[in-house]
């Protein structure tokens, strides 16, 4: 499982939201076995968690409140298969591949789920 976070608000000044993009660049794997790389660049998981820390109010944001997060749950195929190589992808484009969208309690039905789609 690969997790990455995202949100609109960050700790420095910004003079507007900062947009919605997730790093899904492929990567080298480790082989434990040989403690080598292999030769190919691949996504590594089998499922993607995106976190977007979607709540828009600085003064009342709080990233330990679960309920000013959205969880959106797709599978590494779907992502291959829609998108190939691409290095990112925006919240926008996430949103057209139709992952799951959940809060947190549901996230571990959601990966349950995307890996039997």
């Amino acid at each position: 499982m690969e997790v990455k976070s995202s949100a609109y608000i960050q700790s420095w000044m910004q003079s507007k939201y900062s947009s919605i993009q997730f790093s899904i660049r492929p990567t080298y794997g480790w082989e434990a076995a040989t403690n080598e790389y292999s030769s190919d660049k691949i996504r590594q998981s089998d499922v993607y968690v995106f976190c977007l820390l979607k709540h828009k109010d600085q003064t009342t944001i709080n990233p330990l409140n679960l309920e000013q997060w959205q969880f959106y749950v797709i599978a590494t195929k779907k992502l291959n298969d829609s998108i190939g190589p691409h290095k990112s992808l925006s919240l926008s484009r996430l949103k057209q591949l139709n992952p799951i969208e959940v809060h947190y309690e549901a996230i571990s039905d959601a990966i349950k789920k995307s890996m039997v789609i």
